[in-house]
């Protein structure tokens, strides 16, 4: 039998990954370093349980999107056939275990196909997590059918309305702003997860599921991808520093981890700031954008899913820069910011005096936010 990963092993690569890291700075190549030496040690401990053939073992959640932090859960899932054996149950609690001893935080699921769907049709966090699924090892026929019949059995509007919601009552746990004195970079408004329920929405509706794809499919513009991912590098660098500074899963940017994770990123004291103050005013900045960007992004993909102001809805002139295209306020010339700044201040008096319209279209927003700096 194949012996189990060395823990003192596993563990001396996970400190030189950090300490390059930190030399470095490459946030995205430390996280794809860190997820294949996971992929590799949970491929070896499969292979050393003994976990049966006819299982499928599958990466979900973070793990499975490869974005695995210091001290992120190792979420795994393993799919058996109906016809399992007690045996069988016996080497994947033997498995699970074994990844605990090494020091891993471990979520872990024993699914059937039939209850995997079953779970992921009423459980829209199970649904989420499948969404990401990875396989790693075992019955690959067994992932991959599992899988398509999930992703048949999807609604993307239903998937894009509970998401929406969902995105809507964690905001309000968190006093619905992103200006928090001790943010949380991954749940609080304008952090990782926003721009998460994003992507996941555009996968499930078929529009790509990187910020490059969704470019190609015209949901966004490539300015638009290229300054999402900025955004998603800061917070991927801060988070990554965050777990190794506290030693373990933080994410809240508390006022005691402010100086020193500012110092170690390489803020300097200056004259108006201190380094904690110019670090907060980075993450106060980065954490516009992203809410400027997500609401388009959502107006943006909600005219595609549900048909809200699309072009075929009537369109109707209101003065000669503005319309109304069905319910939503819209604009005819995509350069009128960049060209009269008044315009936005037009923009604001005409919405409000045309009770009937009802929201502002998503080519109206892109136009204002892309003449943002003019």
């Amino acid at each position: 039998m194949p012996e189990l990963p060395r823990c003192d092993t596993f563990q001396t690569m996970r400190q030189t990954y950090a300490e390059t890291f930190l030399k470095h700075g490459r946030a995205r190549l430390y996280l794809s370093r860190h997820s294949a030496l996971l992929d590799r040690t949970v491929r070896e401990m499969a292979k050393a349980c003994a976990l049966p053939a006819s299982c499928a073992l599958a990466a979900v959640g973070g793990y499975g999107r490869a974005e695995m932090f210091p001290h992120s859960d190792i979420d795994v899932l393993v799919l058996m056939p109906q016809d399992h054996s007690e045996q069988d149950d016996a080497c994947i609690e033997r498995f699970v275990t074994e990844l605990w001893n090494l020091g891993l935080n471990v979520g872990s699921g024993v699914r059937t196909p039939a209850e995997m769907l079953a779970i992921a049709k009423e459980d829209i966090t199970a649904a989420t997590a499948f969404l990401e699924a990875r396989y790693l090892a075992g019955d690959r026929e067994l992932f991959e059918t599992t899988y398509k019949a999930f992703i048949k059995r999807l609604d993307a509007r239903q998937f894009f309305s509970r998401k929406m919601l969902e995105m809507r009552q964690r905001h309000q746990r968190f006093a619905d702003t992103p200006y928090a004195l001790e943010p949380n970079l991954k749940e609080s408004p304008g952090g990782l997860r926003d721009l998460q329920v994003f992507l996941w929405c555009a996968k499930v509706a078929g529009y790509g599921s990187s910020w490059n794809e969704l470019a190609g499919s015209g949901l966004i513009t490539q300015v638009e991808a290229y300054h999402l991912s900025e955004c998603q590098n800061f917070l991927f660098d801060l988070r990554i520093r965050l777990h190794l500074l506290t030693g373990r899963h933080e994410d809240r940017l508390l006022f005691d981890t402010q100086t020193p994770l500012a110092k170690g990123t390489g803020y300097k004291k200056t004259a108006g700031l201190i380094e904690s103050e110019a670090l907060m005013k980075r993450y106060y900045i980065n954490a516009k954008h992203v809410v400027q960007l997500r609401t388009i992004l959502i107006q943006s993909i909600s005219e595609r899913l549900l048909g809200i102001a699309d072009d075929s809805a009537p369109v109707r002139k209101i003065d000669d820069l503005f319309i109304a295209r069905g319910d939503a306020l819209d604009i005819l010339d995509d350069t009128a910011f960049r060209n009269d700044p008044q315009a936005a201040l037009r923009l604001f008096f005409v919405y409000a005096q045309h009770k009937e319209l009802k929201l502002i279209s998503s080519h109206l927003l892109r136009a204002l936010w892309h003449a943002r700096y003019r």
